[in-house]
C-alpha cells in the first residue's frame, strides 16, 4: 500500500474511537504488509515490571540528544524515536481505564507512524537527514499487537487491584486494575516485538515525550502509575533555545517568531521544573544542556549514579539501536563545529533581541544557576 493510503491511519484517534478497534488494526497491519508471523512466543512469561525513566522538557531542549545517549546502554529499554504513547495528545499521560477493551488500550498507546520507519528505515528530520542513510528499524506492529493483547488475558499477569471509591459511586462493587499492568503489558511485547532494542537485564524503560512536561497534570499521572519511575528535565540557555527554536520550521515556513510568546513560555518551564524538583524530590532530576554538551562524560556519570545503572562508555555517544546516529539539528554547522555551535547561538540574533531574552527571563535563570543548573 502506499504511503498516501497509510496516512488515514495515522492518528489515534482513528483507532481509539471506533467501535471495532481489533478490526481496524488489523486491516492497519494488512495494509501496511505485517504477516501474521509472531516472532516470539511469551505463553509462560509474564510482563516485565520495570520502571520507566521519562524525559520530557521544552522541544529543541536536547531531549533526542539524551535519548540517543542512553540508547546503547545495555541496562536500559530505550523507545525508538519520541515516545509518543499520549492520548488523547501526544504530549499528554493517558487514562487508561482497566474496565476498556484490551483492543481499545493498545490503540490509546500505539504509534501508527513507526511503520513509516519499519518501511523507509529511521531518520530524525534535521538539516544533518541527507548525510546519513536511514537505518534498519526491525519492528512488527502486528507482534506487538498480539503479543500486548496475550499478555493482558495471561493468567501469570501479576494483577495490581486497587479499591476504586468512584467505582462504588457509579455501581460498580468491584476492584479496579491499575493503569500501571497495561503499561508493562504494552512496553514488554513492544520490546520482544523490537528484538534490536531488547538487552539482557534491563532496569528501566526510557523514553522522550518532548512537552509533556509542560503539564503538571500529566507529570502527576506518570508518577501516579510509576511509583518508582524517574523524570529528567533538561534546561537549555533561553537565547540559544529561542534561535533552535525559531529555525524549526514547518516546509520552510517560520512558525515560532514571537520572541516574547516563546521566552514566556522558558519561563514557565524553568519555574515548572523547581517545582518538580521540590515536589518529586530525587525521582527528578534537572539537566543542563549547556553541561551535556560542553562536560558530557561527569554529566553522564552524575546521571547514572543518580538512577542507579552502571556507567558504560555508550553514555558519551548518539545511537539508535546501538548503530551510530548524526544529530537532530536545524543548522547547518559541520559535526566538527556542532558542540560549540549549539552554545553560541546567539550571533543568530539581533543585539536588541538578545537583551531582550536575558531581561525576560533574568528570574528564572538566576534561580537555576543558584541550584547548579549551569546555562
Amino acid at each position: 500500500m502506499e504511503h498516501k493510503e497509510l496516512l488515514r491511519f495515522r492518528e489515534k484517534s482513528h483507532f481509539v474511537e471506533a467501535n471495532d478497534p481489533a478490526s481496524l488494526l488489523a486491516e492497519f497491519f494488512i495494509a501496511a504488509s505485517q504477516r501474521p508471523a509472531v516472532r516470539k512466543t511469551l505463553a509462560s512469561e509474564a510482563p516485565r515490571q520495570l520502571p520507566l525513566l521519562l524525559i520530557s522538557q521544552l522541544p529543541r531542549s536536547g531531549g533526542s540528544l539524551f535519548s540517543q545517549l542512553l540508547d546503547g546502554h545495555p541496562q536500559l529499554l530505550v523507545y525508538p524515536h519520541e515516545m509518543r504513547i499520549g492520548y488523547p495528545g501526544k504530549d499528554t499521560w493517558p487514562k487508561l481505564d482497566p474496565h476498556d477493551l484490551p483492543d481499545r488500550l493498545f490503540a490509546k498507546l500505539f504509534q501508527p507512524e513507526l511503520v513509516h520507519f519499519v518501511r523507509n528505515g529511521y531518520r530524525k528530520p534535521g538539516k544533518f537527514k541527507q548525510r546519513q542513510a536511514a537505518l534498519p528499524f526491525d519492528y512488527s506492529p502486528r507482534d506487538h499487537y498480539r503479543l500486548f493483547i496475550s499478555l493482558m488475558k495471561h493468567p501469570k499477569t501479576p494483577r495490581a487491584w486497587r479499591f476504586s471509591i468512584q467505582n462504588l459511586l457509579n455501581g460498580r462493587w468491584a476492584y479496579s486494575r491499575d493503569g500501571r499492568l497495561v503499561l508493562d503489558c504494552y512496553f514488554s511485547a513492544f520490546f520482544a516485538a523490537w528484538p534490536t532494542g531488547q538487552t539482557v537485564n534491563p532496569r528501566y524503560v526510557a523514553g522522550f515525550i518532548p512537552s509533556m512536561a509542560q503539564s503538571p497534570a500529566s507529570i502527576a499521572r506518570f508518577f501516579a502509575d510509576y511509583a518508582d519511575g524517574r523524570l529528567v528535565t533538561i534546561m537549555r540557555n533561553p537565547v540559544d533555545w529561542f534561535v533552535s527554536r525559531r529555525a524549526h520550521t514547518y516546509k520552510s515556513a517560520v512558525r515560532f517568531n514571537n520572541l516574547d510568546a516563546e521566552i514566556a513560555i522558558w519561563n514557565r518551564m524553568a519555574r515548572l521544573a523547581l517545582r518538580y524538583q521540590r515536589k518529586y524530590g530525587a525521582k527528578m532530576m534537572l539537566l543542563s544542556f549547556k553541561e551535556l554538551v560542553a562536560n558530557r562524560e561527569p554529566t553522564m556519570r552524575l546521571f547514572a549514579n543518580w538512577c542507579g545503572i552502571d556507567f558504560d562508555a555508550a553514555l558519551l555517544n548518539q545511537t539508535f539501536a546501538r548503530r551510530p546516529i548524526l544529530p537532530n539539528t536545524n543548522f547547518n554547522d559541520s559535526l566538527e563545529q556542532l558542540p560549540s555551535a549549539v552554545l553560541e547561538r546567539s550571533s543568530q540574533l539581533t543585539k536588541t533581541e538578545v537583551a531582550r531574552t536575558l531581561e525576560l527571563t533574568q528570574t528564572w535563570r538566576a534561580r537555576l544557576e543558584s541550584i547548579g543548573c549551569s546555562l
